[in-house]
């Protein structure tokens, strides 16, 4: 296995470890949630090239419209990571 495949598991790794108490406003519960189905599907050989731009705009929305910081730092933390590392997660689609 490649470091390459490891980084969408380590996305997916890193938001389902968050403690739930730990983010309060439930716009973001949801965006999260939503974002581990689309890596759950990435990882798993079921993403489409669609899921990288709805995580996109998923991002988007946690660092507008989120009133928690760690929503808002996880927002841009994606982002970051989809813009530096597409290619990667391409290959897994």
């Amino acid at each position: 296995m490649t470091s390459q495949l490891c980084l969408v598991k380590k996305l997916y790794k890193t938001l389902s470890e968050i403690p739930s108490g730990q983010i309060t406003q439930s716009l973001c519960r949801r965006q999260i949630g939503r974002l581990l189905e689309l890596l759950d599907d990435i990882r798993n050989g079921r993403g489409q090239t669609d899921h990288l731009a709805i995580m996109n705009d998923l991002a988007e929305i946690l660092v507008k419209d989120a009133a928690d910081k760690i929503c808002v730092d996880l927002g841009h933390m994606i982002s970051s990571v989809l813009g530096k590392y597409r290619d990667v997660f391409l290959t897994h689609i």
